[in-house]
């Protein structure tokens, strides 16, 4: 079974933000693929959906607690499942990578991000993969913390469109118990 949680913030102000792409990758993931719908799961605090990807069984986990606290979240979530961090692929934003640009890595720190911060912390361990999603506009002028609450622009969000379709296909490869594939193909 494998657990894909994305990163965002809960609330209507934030669905297009920077720091909500990996809730809209979800999003996306459920759609596409035909996952249940969301349902809200208060013992871990998230929205859940439950389907399959490449014939696993997965789990679609988008935290309530806000960025910060996704740790918290995702700790219970997987105890209740019993299951550890192999299984477990984290979706987000990243001010790092140039809009549009997705990055896939495993088992390393959180490179300031605050989620994957609080999940590092949360579970005691780094080796989980991770799906890094470029959101950093060309001009590149803002603050991080500017940056990651300002909404897309209307062009950005074509770019920002395709990233996750092609995040899409990168879970699909992890899926099939292919990472270093998919790191060969979308870490370029």
């Amino acid at each position: 079974m494998y657990l894909i949680v994305g990163l965002g913030n809960p609330g209507k102000k934030y669905g297009k933000t920077r720091h909500n792409a990996g809730f809209r990758t979800l999003d996306a993931l459920q759609k596409e693929r035909g996952f249940h719908a969301w349902r809200a799961k208060k013992v871990c605090a998230s929205m859940l959906s439950d389907g399959t990807v490449a014939g696993e069984k997965t789990m679609l986990c988008k935290p309530q607690t806000f960025m910060n606290g996704s740790g918290s979240a995702v700790r219970r979530l997987m105890k209740t499942l019993g299951m550890g961090a192999d299984n477990l692929i984290v979706v987000h934003d990243d001010i790092d990578l140039p809009l549009g640009k997705i990055k896939i890595v495993r088992n390393r720190g959180s490179a300031g991000h605050l989620g994957i911060s609080s999940i590092i912390s949360a579970l005691g361990t780094k080796d989980f993969i991770r799906l890094r999603i470029g959101v950093k506009p060309s001009d590149g002028k803002e603050t991080a913390a500017e940056l990651v609450l300002e909404n897309f622009s209307r062009p950005e969000e074509a770019t920002l469109k395709e990233a996750i379709r092609k995040s899409l296909r990168a879970v699909e490869l992890i899926a099939q118990k292919e990472p270093a594939k998919a790191m060969t193909e979308y870490n370029k």
